[in-house]
């Protein structure tokens, strides 16, 4: 456990930003390349806008000439909004600030070559419900279905990363055939060397006809996922002249934020965009490669110096957020990763991978504090539950000590089922806590939500209707309910719980209740979200809750989804069904609590 001793953090005045030399040299670049290499809070943000606002105040560039991505809604709209506040006054109409994914997917839209978007798990459940289609047989039975489909997915997303569609695939296996390459082992499985190569080529040649089927199902129902939209643009870009000219006007001067997240892709279209002017500046930092797993990784910026030759490389090393020793720490870790520029071949780049300056320490007039910085803290424990209580025991006391609130901690695990402990000895302290994207499903609110759903569509589902029945309204016996679902157990002539309850005090009500319900959703022909605000209207759920809301939100976003077809609550659950299998989740929205968060390293 890494913790750092923090101090109390006094009032401070109006902070007026002053750029340090790099972030000067990085403001007031104008034409050609440059690539900007910025660790954590060293005001990779502060830079992006204060150039977008000197390219326009300053350097008589049209807001129409400039486009900036990013790869978040989240950063687009901060960007936005700090570009505003910077040229406060000035006008800015069609300046484009907009994701990577949004820009693609407009100049589709533009050119009539939209198509339904599906994410991930849309994704997957649409060919979980046409599996048989594929005409799977090395993999059917070599993995489980979803295992395969996650498998499937992933090497789907990385030919598309890589521009490479299911013709180039399938050239790359007859390659193979023709003894023209050696052949690569695709399987996961421990006797994946034993496998003759005839055997590795039935089961490449069945990738290559899974992939082709797979792009031709999605193009005939017009569909796609985010992958598609990057690829889809590129291809639009290089066979389109005019667009691409017109474009081009548009991008004249391009930003790029959050650079180590480009794959081989998005770098390709950038510098179709750039063209001859090359006018391109990029911003990110190796270490922070959040979607390496997604084909991102360092090797960005090695695609930068590569389709950018001559770039100018500028290095933000001075972190505004956080004390030596924190940086220090930091830097042990990431100095582990692999280097960004291969030595031998990036002698234009020199750059090597050093610890941030911390900017506070140097102006610590600005700080009340101590001369020295607090030290990071590694506390080796030898059992799950004295951690817990260690962790509990010091937020109480640095509460009292540093007069802060409970919002001020947060606690960080790998993965969720880590934190119950924690969760238990915080909750035995009386220790205001809240989870961060915790799965609502796995609430009883949500569950029971959905209980009442399962019961209304089908009086069959025992399980669902089981569980309404186990409502206090209802006031019934739990002993004669289990005992009837005993019954129900022994007796397989039995035709199901719905004929039991009328047979159980209070029972008759159950399903009169659910019938009236029916009834309400057909008159009013509600679809999924109207026919769940009926339900928690006519059982009486808590309209305020926060796992409740979720999945109203949830369900709203659903009904509008490419996937979605007819919006009734037979199709939800049947997609709640497939949504469970591949693993999806309904996030906990975040709440300003004053509690301490807990959150996997992940999130964080």
């Amino acid at each position: 456990m890494l913790r750092p001793v923090a101090t109390p953090k006094p009032m401070r005045s109006t902070f007026v930003f002053e750029p340090d030399e790099c972030q000067r040299q990085a403001i007031e670049h104008v034409r050609g390349p440059m690539l900007v290499i910025a660790g954590a809070g060293t005001g990779k943000t502060t830079v992006l806008t204060r150039r977008i606002a000197r390219l326009i105040r300053e350097c008589g560039v049209s807001p129409k000439e400039i486009l900036a991505v990013t790869y978040s809604e989240n950063s687009a709209r901060e960007m936005r909004e700090r570009v505003q506040a910077e040229l406060r006054g000035t006008e800015t109409s069609g300046l484009q600030i907009t994701t990577f994914h949004a820009y693609c997917n407009n100049l589709l839209i533009r050119r009539g070559k939209q198509f339904g978007v599906l994410d991930e798990k849309d994704l997957w459940i649409y060919l979980r419900k046409r599996i048989r289609e594929l005409h799977l047989n090395y993999f059917v039975r070599a993995a489980k279905v979803s295992q395969f489909l996650n498998d499937l997915l992933d090497f789907m997303r990385r030919c598309q990363d890589e521009l490479i569609g299911p013709e180039k695939y399938a050239e790359y296996v007859a390659r193979l055939e023709r003894n023209e390459l050696p052949v690569q082992r695709v399987t996961r499985s421990k006797d994946a060397v034993s496998l003759s190569d005839e055997e590795v080529l039935g089961r490449c040649r069945e990738i290559a006809q899974v992939f082709t089927t797979v792009e031709r199902m999605l193009a005939e129902d017009n569909l796609g996922s985010f992958g598609h939209m990057i690829a889809h643009a590129h291809t639009l870009l290089e066979r389109d002249n005019e667009l691409l000219a017109r474009e081009r006007e548009r991008a004249r001067f391009i930003l790029v934020d959050e650079f180590q997240d480009a794959n081989f892709a998005q770098v390709k279209i950038l510098q179709k965009l750039a063209g001859s002017e090359r006018n391109i500046f990029a911003v990110g930092d190796p270490d922070q490669a959040i979607y390496r797993f997604r084909g991102a990784s360092s090797a960005a910026f090695g695609l930068f110096r590569h389709h950018f030759s001559g770039a100018k490389l500028v290095v933000l090393d001075k972190n505004r957020r956080s004390t030596t020793p924190i940086l220090r720490t930091a830097f042990a870790v990431i100095s582990k990763n692999p280097t960004t520029f291969h030595a031998e071949k990036e002698t234009s780049f020199p750059y090597q991978r050093a610890p941030l300056v911390s900017k506070r320490d140097e102006d610590g007039v600005r700080e009340v504090r101590s001369s020295r910085p607090d030290p990071v803290e590694t506390v080796i424990l030898t059992a799950k539950e004295n951690e817990c209580f260690d962790l509990g025991k010091v937020i109480q006391e640095k509460r009292r000590r540093l007069r802060c609130e409970w919002k001020d901690f947060a606690i960080l695990y790998r993965a969720h089922p880590h934190r119950d402990q924690v969760a238990i000895e915080l909750a035995e302290r009386q220790i205001p806590f809240s989870i961060e994207n915790m799965d609502v499903m796995d609430m009883p609110e949500a569950r029971d939500l959905f209980a009442c759903l399962g019961a209304v569509v089908s009086p069959d589902d025992g399980a669902s209707l089981f569980r309404v029945a186990a409502f206090p309204q209802f006031d019934i016996d739990p002993e004669k309910l289990r005992a009837g679902m005993r019954k129900l157990s022994r007796d397989s002539e039995s035709p199901g719980l719905a004929a039991v309850l009328p047979q159980i005090a209070g029972g008759a009500a159950v399903l009169e209740e659910l019938q009236q319900v029916r009834d309400e959703i057909v008159r009013k022909e509600a679809k999924s979200r109207g026919a769940l605000e009926i339900i928690i209207q006519r059982f009486g759920f808590d309209r305020s809750s926060r796992p409740l809301a979720a999945v109203l939100e949830f369900v709203s976003n659903w009904e509008k989804k490419a996937i979605t077809t007819t919006k009734e609550i037979a199709e939800l659950l049947e997609y709640m069904d497939y949504f469970r299998e591949a693993g999806g989740a309904i996030a906990m929205p975040s709440h300003e609590d004053n509690a301490v968060r807990l959150m996997t390293a992940h999130s964080a």
